[in-house]
Protein backbone atom coordinates (compact mmCIF):
# COMPACT_ATOMS: atom_id res chain seq x y z
CA UNK A 1 0.00 0.00 0.00
CA UNK A 2 2.91 2.28 0.89
CA UNK A 3 4.33 1.52 -2.39
CA UNK A 4 1.28 1.95 -4.04
CA UNK A 5 1.14 5.81 -2.31
CA UNK A 6 4.10 6.43 -3.46
CA UNK A 7 3.91 5.69 -6.88
CA UNK A 8 0.07 7.60 -6.95
CA UNK A 9 2.08 10.76 -5.29
CA UNK A 10 4.69 10.64 -8.03
CA UNK A 11 2.19 10.06 -11.17
CA UNK A 12 0.17 13.29 -9.66
CA UNK A 13 3.07 14.82 -8.68
CA UNK A 14 4.54 14.42 -11.98
CA UNK A 15 1.14 15.31 -13.98
CA UNK A 16 1.45 18.74 -11.73
CA UNK A 17 4.78 19.87 -12.03
CA UNK A 18 5.27 18.60 -15.89
CA UNK A 19 2.90 21.14 -17.43
CA UNK A 20 4.36 23.89 -14.78
CA UNK A 21 7.78 23.12 -15.75
CA UNK A 22 6.77 23.89 -19.68
CA UNK A 23 5.13 26.86 -19.37
CA UNK A 24 7.72 28.33 -17.39
CA UNK A 25 10.27 26.99 -20.08
CA UNK A 26 7.69 28.58 -22.95
CA UNK A 27 7.56 31.93 -20.59
CA UNK A 28 11.40 32.20 -20.81
CA UNK A 29 11.62 31.82 -24.45
CA UNK A 30 8.52 34.35 -25.13
CA UNK A 31 10.96 36.76 -22.59
CA UNK A 32 13.89 35.88 -25.64
CA UNK A 33 11.53 37.45 -28.20
CA UNK A 34 10.25 33.66 -29.15
CA UNK A 35 6.66 34.77 -30.11
CA UNK A 36 5.87 31.55 -32.12
CA UNK A 37 5.98 29.55 -29.43
CA UNK A 38 2.97 27.79 -28.21
CA UNK A 39 2.24 25.84 -25.49
CA UNK A 40 0.69 22.47 -26.10
CA UNK A 41 -3.21 20.72 -25.31
CA UNK A 42 -3.38 19.30 -21.46
CA UNK A 43 -6.37 17.41 -20.37
CA UNK A 44 -6.48 19.14 -16.51
CA UNK A 45 -8.79 21.97 -17.20
CA UNK A 46 -6.68 24.35 -15.37
CA UNK A 47 -3.42 24.55 -17.44
CA UNK A 48 -5.50 23.90 -20.90
CA UNK A 49 -7.32 27.12 -20.15
CA UNK A 50 -3.54 28.63 -19.48
CA UNK A 51 -1.91 27.24 -22.24
CA UNK A 52 -5.32 29.06 -24.45
CA UNK A 53 -4.74 32.23 -22.56
CA UNK A 54 -0.70 32.24 -23.36
CA UNK A 55 -1.11 30.82 -27.09
CA UNK A 56 -3.50 33.87 -27.50
CA UNK A 57 -0.97 36.33 -25.78
CA UNK A 58 1.40 35.32 -27.90
CA UNK A 59 -0.65 35.45 -31.11
CA UNK A 60 -1.46 39.11 -30.32
CA UNK A 61 1.86 40.43 -29.63
CA UNK A 62 3.42 38.60 -32.83
CA UNK A 63 0.51 40.48 -34.60
CA UNK A 64 1.69 43.93 -33.05
CA UNK A 65 4.78 43.95 -33.43
CA UNK A 66 4.50 43.04 -37.22
CA UNK A 67 2.19 45.74 -37.75
CA UNK A 68 4.16 48.49 -35.92
CA UNK A 69 7.33 47.20 -37.87
CA UNK A 70 5.13 47.19 -40.92
CA UNK A 71 4.34 50.68 -40.15
CA UNK A 72 7.36 52.05 -39.19
CA UNK A 73 8.89 50.27 -42.52
CA UNK A 74 6.32 52.32 -44.73
CA UNK A 75 6.75 55.78 -42.84
CA UNK A 76 10.47 55.12 -43.86
CA UNK A 77 10.04 54.00 -47.42
CA UNK A 78 7.38 57.24 -47.80
CA UNK A 79 10.00 59.55 -46.70
CA UNK A 80 12.30 57.89 -48.95
CA UNK A 81 10.16 58.46 -51.63
CA UNK A 82 9.26 61.92 -50.87
CA UNK A 83 13.17 62.54 -50.65
CA UNK A 84 13.64 61.30 -54.77
CA UNK A 85 10.38 63.32 -55.35
CA UNK A 86 9.26 60.27 -58.04
CA UNK A 87 9.10 63.10 -60.21
CA UNK A 88 8.38 62.14 -64.51
CA UNK A 89 11.52 63.49 -65.77
CA UNK A 90 9.96 64.09 -69.41
CA UNK A 91 7.12 66.22 -67.34
CA UNK A 92 9.69 68.03 -65.83
CA UNK A 93 11.67 68.97 -68.60
CA UNK A 94 8.19 69.64 -70.74
CA UNK A 95 7.30 72.41 -68.32
CA UNK A 96 10.99 73.88 -68.15
CA UNK A 97 10.49 74.41 -71.85
CA UNK A 98 7.26 76.07 -71.15
CA UNK A 99 8.80 77.97 -68.86
CA UNK A 100 11.83 79.34 -71.01
CA UNK A 101 9.22 79.85 -73.59
CA UNK A 102 6.93 82.39 -71.87
CA UNK A 103 10.22 84.00 -70.91
CA UNK A 104 10.98 84.70 -74.42
CA UNK A 105 8.04 86.24 -75.29
CA UNK A 106 7.31 88.15 -71.91
CA UNK A 107 6.90 88.40 -68.52
CA UNK A 108 2.94 88.56 -67.15
CA UNK A 109 1.10 86.90 -64.40
CA UNK A 110 0.20 83.81 -66.24
CA UNK A 111 3.98 82.89 -66.01
CA UNK A 112 4.69 84.12 -62.57
CA UNK A 113 1.51 81.82 -61.61
CA UNK A 114 3.46 79.18 -63.56
CA UNK A 115 6.87 79.61 -62.05
CA UNK A 116 5.41 79.87 -58.86
CA UNK A 117 3.32 76.65 -59.26
CA UNK A 118 6.54 74.76 -60.05
CA UNK A 119 8.61 76.11 -57.35
CA UNK A 120 5.23 75.42 -54.93
CA UNK A 121 5.27 71.50 -56.54
CA UNK A 122 8.88 71.11 -56.45
CA UNK A 123 8.81 72.29 -52.35
CA UNK A 124 5.68 70.10 -51.76
CA UNK A 125 7.59 67.16 -53.40
CA UNK A 126 11.35 67.56 -51.80
CA UNK A 127 11.16 70.07 -48.98
CA UNK A 128 9.16 68.46 -46.37
CA UNK A 129 10.22 64.87 -46.32
CA UNK A 130 10.73 64.80 -42.71
CA UNK A 131 7.11 65.57 -42.25
CA UNK A 132 4.71 62.10 -42.47
CA UNK A 133 1.24 63.74 -42.30
CA UNK A 134 0.32 67.92 -43.49
CA UNK A 135 -2.77 69.91 -43.25
CA UNK A 136 -5.07 68.75 -45.93
CA UNK A 137 -5.37 72.26 -47.66
CA UNK A 138 -1.44 71.96 -48.01
CA UNK A 139 -1.71 68.55 -49.59
CA UNK A 140 -4.43 70.09 -52.24
CA UNK A 141 -2.26 72.85 -52.93
CA UNK A 142 0.86 70.58 -53.88
CA UNK A 143 -2.09 68.61 -56.13
CA UNK A 144 -3.24 71.94 -57.62
CA UNK A 145 -0.23 73.38 -58.49
CA UNK A 146 0.07 69.62 -60.45
CA UNK A 147 -3.11 70.15 -62.17
CA UNK A 148 -2.48 73.71 -62.99
CA UNK A 149 0.87 73.04 -64.69
CA UNK A 150 -0.60 70.18 -66.77
CA UNK A 151 -3.72 72.73 -67.53
CA UNK A 152 -0.90 75.01 -68.93
CA UNK A 153 1.09 72.28 -70.60
CA UNK A 154 -2.21 71.37 -72.40
CA UNK A 155 -3.79 74.00 -72.76
CA UNK A 156 -7.57 73.94 -73.50
CA UNK A 157 -7.42 69.69 -73.21
CA UNK A 158 -7.23 69.46 -69.50
CA UNK A 159 -9.52 71.26 -67.48
CA UNK A 160 -9.59 70.71 -63.30
CA UNK A 161 -11.62 72.19 -60.17
CA UNK A 162 -11.14 71.43 -57.04
CA UNK A 163 -14.22 71.23 -54.42
CA UNK A 164 -14.13 72.38 -50.66
CA UNK A 165 -17.57 71.37 -49.06
CA UNK A 166 -16.61 73.20 -45.67
CA UNK A 167 -13.48 75.36 -44.57
CA UNK A 168 -13.43 73.32 -41.81
CA UNK A 169 -11.88 70.24 -43.58
CA UNK A 170 -8.72 71.99 -44.90
CA UNK A 171 -7.52 72.04 -41.13
CA UNK A 172 -7.45 68.06 -40.87
CA UNK A 173 -4.17 66.57 -41.04
CA UNK A 174 -3.62 63.54 -43.90
CA UNK A 175 -0.70 61.78 -45.31
CA UNK A 176 1.54 64.06 -47.62
CA UNK A 177 1.24 63.31 -51.24
CA UNK A 178 -1.61 60.56 -50.63
CA UNK A 179 -3.64 62.62 -52.95
CA UNK A 180 -0.97 64.60 -55.50
CA UNK A 181 -0.14 61.04 -57.11
CA UNK A 182 -3.45 60.12 -57.26
CA UNK A 183 -4.17 63.01 -59.40
CA UNK A 184 -0.93 62.59 -61.16
CA UNK A 185 -2.26 59.02 -62.36
CA UNK A 186 -5.46 60.32 -63.63
CA UNK A 187 -3.58 62.85 -65.53
CA UNK A 188 -0.74 60.31 -66.83
CA UNK A 189 -2.77 57.31 -67.31
CA UNK A 190 -6.69 58.53 -67.53
CA UNK A 191 -6.61 61.98 -70.05
CA UNK A 192 -2.93 61.92 -71.50
CA UNK A 193 -3.96 58.37 -73.64
CA UNK A 194 -7.12 60.02 -74.54
CA UNK A 195 -5.81 62.56 -77.14
CA UNK A 196 -8.90 64.96 -76.20
CA UNK A 197 -10.51 66.78 -73.80
CA UNK A 198 -10.67 65.83 -70.72
CA UNK A 199 -11.56 66.84 -67.07
CA UNK A 200 -10.41 65.75 -63.69
CA UNK A 201 -12.72 67.10 -60.30
CA UNK A 202 -11.55 66.73 -57.00
CA UNK A 203 -14.07 66.93 -54.32
CA UNK A 204 -13.34 67.50 -50.84
CA UNK A 205 -16.94 66.56 -48.22
CA UNK A 206 -17.16 65.00 -45.38
CA UNK A 207 -18.03 61.33 -45.27
CA UNK A 208 -19.56 60.79 -41.52
CA UNK A 209 -18.65 62.76 -38.21
CA UNK A 210 -14.92 61.05 -37.92
CA UNK A 211 -13.72 61.02 -41.64
CA UNK A 212 -13.83 62.03 -44.61
CA UNK A 213 -13.42 62.06 -48.57
CA UNK A 214 -11.29 63.10 -51.25
CA UNK A 215 -12.80 62.14 -54.46
CA UNK A 216 -10.50 62.21 -57.64
CA UNK A 217 -12.61 61.65 -60.87
CA UNK A 218 -11.36 62.02 -64.44
CA UNK A 219 -13.54 61.82 -68.02
CA UNK A 220 -10.18 59.42 -69.29
CA UNK A 221 -9.61 55.90 -70.74
CA UNK A 222 -10.32 54.34 -67.36
CA UNK A 223 -8.66 50.55 -67.08
CA UNK A 224 -9.84 47.60 -66.08
CA UNK A 225 -9.97 47.26 -61.83
CA UNK A 226 -9.72 43.49 -61.57
CA UNK A 227 -5.95 43.60 -63.05
CA UNK A 228 -4.84 45.87 -60.94
CA UNK A 229 -1.93 43.88 -58.88
CA UNK A 230 1.13 45.29 -57.37
CA UNK A 231 2.63 42.72 -56.77
CA UNK A 232 2.94 41.20 -60.42
CA UNK A 233 4.26 43.97 -61.59
CA UNK A 234 6.69 46.70 -59.52
CA UNK A 235 6.83 48.87 -62.87
CA UNK A 236 2.57 49.18 -62.53
CA UNK A 237 1.81 52.74 -62.55
CA UNK A 238 -0.50 52.22 -59.78
CA UNK A 239 1.67 50.40 -57.85
CA UNK A 240 2.34 54.34 -55.89
CA UNK A 241 -1.56 54.83 -55.20
CA UNK A 242 -0.98 50.80 -53.82
CA UNK A 243 1.31 52.15 -51.34
CA UNK A 244 -0.66 54.74 -50.41
CA UNK A 245 -3.14 52.57 -49.72
CA UNK A 246 -1.16 50.65 -47.52
CA UNK A 247 0.05 53.39 -45.36
CA UNK A 248 -2.99 54.75 -45.02
CA UNK A 249 -4.03 51.44 -43.28
CA UNK A 250 -1.16 50.89 -41.04
CA UNK A 251 -1.81 54.63 -40.03
CA UNK A 252 -5.15 54.47 -39.39
CA UNK A 253 -6.80 50.74 -40.28
CA UNK A 254 -8.54 48.97 -42.46
CA UNK A 255 -11.72 51.25 -42.12
CA UNK A 256 -9.97 53.72 -44.04
CA UNK A 257 -8.36 53.39 -47.54
CA UNK A 258 -7.91 53.81 -51.43
CA UNK A 259 -11.09 53.02 -53.42
CA UNK A 260 -11.31 52.57 -57.07
CA UNK A 261 -13.84 52.60 -59.31
CA UNK A 262 -13.36 52.51 -63.52
CA UNK A 263 -14.85 51.28 -66.74
CA UNK A 264 -12.51 51.43 -69.63
CA UNK A 265 -13.31 53.89 -72.36
CA UNK A 266 -15.74 55.86 -69.25
CA UNK A 267 -13.20 57.38 -67.00
CA UNK A 268 -11.77 56.59 -62.86
CA UNK A 269 -13.20 57.82 -59.70
CA UNK A 270 -10.73 57.05 -56.82
CA UNK A 271 -12.22 57.86 -53.16
CA UNK A 272 -9.49 58.52 -50.58
CA UNK A 273 -11.53 58.15 -47.45
CA UNK A 274 -9.21 59.36 -44.21
CA UNK A 275 -9.89 60.02 -40.51
CA UNK A 276 -10.95 63.71 -39.86
CA UNK A 277 -8.39 64.79 -37.35
CA UNK A 278 -6.76 68.26 -36.10
CA UNK A 279 -3.80 66.84 -34.93
CA UNK A 280 -0.89 64.59 -36.04
CA UNK A 281 -0.81 60.71 -35.77
CA UNK A 282 2.84 60.38 -36.56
Amino acid sequence: MFIAVVVSALYYSRRVTYPLQRIVKKIEQVGTGDFETKLENYNILEFQQISDSFNEMTVRIETLIKEVYETQLLVKEARLQYLQAQINPHFMFNVLTMIAIKVKKHRDEELYQTVTSFAGLMRGKLFRRNEVEIKLKEEMEIAGFYLYLQSERFKDIITYNIEWESDEIKECYVPRLCIEPIVENAVIHGLEPKGTEGRIRVAIREASEDSINIVVEDDGVGFNVNEMDDRKDNKNPRVGVMNIQRLIRNLYGDKYGVLFQSEIGKGTIVTVCLPMRKDRTV
